[in-house]
């Protein structure tokens, strides 16, 4: 009888347990599906750049995020002034008075409020809850200095279509068009010469699929323009070094419709950063060739009624 009263303590014992354990790992679980958490897409920027984070767990609109010194253990010690709502993705002195943003990312200047850019070094991205000072996450990211025009590399495998529409080029390797690059177009004399201080077009590298291309009134490029350069920039800082493809002049459009002007990015896995850029795409080249097939066949007609009437004047 005693073994059997032993026995039943130590299963109903054993039994307890195991109920407390699934209901602690129940627990655990469902605070971590809850849990708030912070992370930034890359571990650095640029000097006067954004930071750009993404975030889950939020539970009020008036959760934010700000920046301080990575050593600041309390960010009501920091006076940095950079923050922002969580539901809003923006700053602001009164609570949003919207739904709550349960995840999402946003981005966030690395600039002062008085405009001056936050020093290279070490900061933190602070979570706090319910326009409080009640931390809940943090992350740790670096600001660095931005990069040195030599430091740019240039793009490659730059080939144009005969017809002057399709620009292609690769970017290096070492690049991702999520660090910041964009590309400058610039038209060049027959020495590689930019014309001008300014690009006539310039576009960021981004995952956008399309994007509508306007030369700012520009629908003719210059008379001494023989080839186009093709710079990167990093952060607005432009590359010192270039790409040139040669115009081929006999193909160039007259008149450029504005419903053609578009080029797509396409991030092709096969050749990294792979970017299509379709150039001077429009009607006006079937124009002139029709053009000039019309007036070939008058031409010909022409010359065959003169042929048929100095038969007809032979016969008499």
């Amino acid at each position: 009888m005693k073994n059997f009263r032993r026995d039943f303590i130590k299963k109903s014992i054993i039994f307890i347990a195991l109920i407390i354990c699934f209901g602690a790992l129940l627990g655990v679980t469902s605070g971590a599906a809850e849990g708030y958490s912070i992370k930034t897409v890359k571990a650095s920027c640029f000097v006067g750049g954004d930071v750009e984070f993404e975030f889950s767990g939020s539970k009020s609109a008036a959760d934010w995020v700000g920046i301080c010194k990575s050593d600041v253990k309390s960010y009501r010690d920091n006076n940095l002034g950079i923050w922002l709502y969580l539901g809003t993705g923006k700053s602001g002195d009164v609570a949003p008075m919207t739904d709550a943003v349960a995840k999402g990312s946003y981005s966030l200047k690395t600039v002062k409020p008085d405009g001056t850019n936050l020093p290279m070094g070490e900061y933190s991205l602070v979570f706090m809850t319910s326009d409080s000072f009640n931390e809940v996450a943090r992350c740790n990211f670096k600001i660095v200095d931005l990069p040195l025009a030599s430091d740019i590399p240039k793009v490659e495998n730059i080939t144009l279509s005969k017809d002057n529409k399709d620009l292609k080029f690769a970017l290096p390797e070492s690049c991702s068009v999520n660090d910041g690059y964009s590309v400058l177009l610039y038209w060049a004399d027959k020495d590689g010469n930019s014309l001008g201080s300014e690009p006539f077009y310039s576009f960021d590298l981004s995952d956008k699929s399309s994007v509508e291309l306007t030369f700012d009134n520009l629908d003719s490029m210059p008379k001494t323009a023989e080839k186009l350069n093709v710079f990167l920039a990093q952060y607005g800082v432009k590359s010192d070094k270039c790409e040139s493809v040669t115009l081929n002049k006999t193909f160039i459009p007259l008149v450029i419709p504005d419903s053609e002007k578009s080029f797509s990015v396409a991030d092709n896995t096969a050749t990294k950063g792979k970017i299509i850029f379709n150039f001077l795409s429009g009607y006006s080249l079937w124009i002139v060739l029709g053009l000039v097939i019309i007036g070939i066949a008058i031409f010909f007609v022409i010359k065959f009624k003169k042929t048929k009437n100095i038969a007809e004047k032979n016969e008499f």
